[in-house]
């Protein structure tokens, strides 16, 4: 996901150095600490760990990966500090963990948002993929699945698929055979720029979701 990482972390040191130039926060300058965790959720733990066991820092922003956003929410808790998820976790959205929040919109949030959208241009069907390792993925499609039911949208085909795959060809000619009125993908990282290339001239409207920043 260095796509995601690399402009979060533009974001965040462009924005630590306009806090400062403001005067910083409560007469201090902002100090930030910057960890890669190379999209891997073991190790973005452990750079979490290490970071949550130094006093001297106040607060912290979690990993655009959910996956390794959603397993340090009971360190957060066990640590008592500040977490702020750079990456939509559900498990954050009810308030029951007072250290960990999330900062962009939820896939349950976006899966009815796509729904309406859907719904308000007439499609009658669609075929969504997803992945199925990550709860970004499963959360949302299930939220997708749920809101085209109760909008009268048929879900065609609801594939799961391996993000770290170089070809989707299986499962877009499902997607070409049953004909839906879109095709929705809920992955993230290189996967939706490769289903992009292979899904082209197929006639479908093809839409993605939040995660597709790059």
């Amino acid at each position: 996901f260095a796509p995601l990482g690399s402009g979060d972390k533009a974001a965040i040191e462009q924005q630590g150095k306009a806090i400062n130039a403001a005067g910083g926060v409560l007469g201090r300058d902002l100090e930030v600490t910057i960890k890669d965790d190379k999209t891997d959720v073991p190790q973005s733990v452990t750079e979490y760990n290490q970071l949550a066991a130094d006093k001297s820092y106040t607060a912290i922003l979690s990993s655009s990966n959910v996956s390794a956003s959603t397993a340090i929410g009971p360190s957060a808790e066990s640590n008592k500090i500040p977490t702020i998820a750079l990456g939509p976790v559900s498990d954050f959205k009810d308030g029951k963990n007072k250290y960990a929040f999330t900062c962009v919109a939820i896939p349950e949030l976006y899966g009815q948002a796509m729904v309406d959208y859907m719904q308000a241009q007439g499609y009658k069907s669609i075929a969504v993929a997803y992945t199925d390792k990550d709860p970004y993925g499963t959360n949302g499609n299930a939220a997708t699945v749920a809101a085209a039911k109760a909008a009268g949208i048929d879900v065609v085909v609801d594939e799961p698929i391996d993000v770290a795959a170089t070809d989707f060809t299986p499962a877009i000619t499902k997607v070409k055979a049953a004909k839906p009125d879109a095709f929705l993908v809920w992955v993230a990282g290189p996967a939706s720029v490769i289903i992009t290339k292979q899904f082209a001239g197929s006639g479908i409207p093809l839409l993605m979701t939040g995660a597709e920043a790059s």
